[in-house]
């Protein structure tokens, strides 16, 4: 994880407005259990692309999986909304 966290860091210098990056970063971090981190990494994503639906089904995917299943909802069903996800 260190070696993808710094593979991140050089990603966000070339493309700091790049969503991918922050939805990865957020996929990381969460595996990491660093939940302040994956979620601010996550929302930065969003507010960067509202309409990815990889982003929202990944951050439908950690609401989920801690405890805010109510939350993930419409995350899961602004990426489904997508005829392409």
């Amino acid at each position: 994880m260190e070696v993808a966290l710094q593979e991140l860091a050089e990603a966000v210098k070339l493309d700091p407005r790049n969503a991918r990056i922050y939805n990865v970063y957020g996929l990381v971090y969460a595996m990491l259990g660093q939940d302040a981190n994956a979620q601010q990494n996550f929302l930065k994503a969003i507010e960067l692309a509202p309409n990815d639906s990889e982003v929202r089904q990944n951050w439908g995917w950690y609401l989920c999986t801690h405890g805010r299943a109510k939350e993930s909802i419409p995350e899961f069903e602004a990426a489904i909304r997508d005829p392409l996800y």
